[in-house]
């Protein structure tokens, strides 16, 4: 996990168990709890509240921006086959990084439309909306 030098993995469950149990704690509360925390065992001390938020984000735990859990039911996205992404990349000479990010509607530009588009005319499935449309304005960060 990038930037994880900062601390370590028993940090990192140990930040992931209290954002689990108070999902509307603030990162400045879950700094001076994991401190507290690192003190007794010995960790590396946390210096800013957005370490936290970097890795509960990095986690899949909390929205960059949002203070809400992520729901990956409610989040639109569209499913391919295993390979077609890398196909879809290949074909419209981007990044592997670019190709899922349009399919999960994190990005909202012309390449990530047609990425898309192609994904569907490949036999992608749309999972968590029924138009693109829907999907749009859901994938919205």
């Amino acid at each position: 996990m990038p930037g994880l030098h900062k601390m370590n993995s028993w940090g990192l469950c140990f930040l992931k168990e209290q954002f689990i149990k108070d999902p509307s704690i603030s990162y400045s509360d879950l700094k001076r709890l994991y401190n507290s925390k690192a003190k007794v065992m010995g960790w590396r001390i946390l210096k800013s509240p957005g370490t936290v938020g970097y890795h509960l984000q990095k986690a899949g735990l909390s929205q960059k921006r949002i203070r809400k859990p992520y729901n990956s039911e409610d989040m639109a996205e569209i499913l391919m086959k295993y390979g077609g992404r890398r196909e879809l990349a290949e074909k419209f000479n981007v990044s592997e990084v670019t190709v899922r990010d349009a399919l999960k509607f994190r990005t909202h530009s012309k390449v990530a439309n047609m990425l898309r588009k192609a994904a569907l005319e490949m036999g992608g499935v749309l999972q968590g909306a029924r138009t693109i449309r829907e999907g749009l304005s859901q994938g919205s960060i």
